[in-house]
């Protein structure tokens, strides 16, 4: 498991949601710090960070 050092000074575990599934991504689920980030694939756009047109 990675951690990561919160800006508060604590240790913090990174839970993969893009492994787990408990991400809200329509296409791409790219794992950061903490949290995740929603993208598209080529030829799509993003709308409201999550869903992809």
């Amino acid at each position: 498991m990675r951690t990561w050092m919160h800006q508060n000074g604590v240790q913090q575990l990174d839970i993969d949601e893009c492994v787990t599934g408990t991400h809200s991504c329509q296409q791409r689920c790219i794992n950061t710090e903490g949290s995740y980030n929603c993208s598209c694939y080529d030829g799509f756009m993003k709308r409201f960070e999550l869903f992809c047109f």
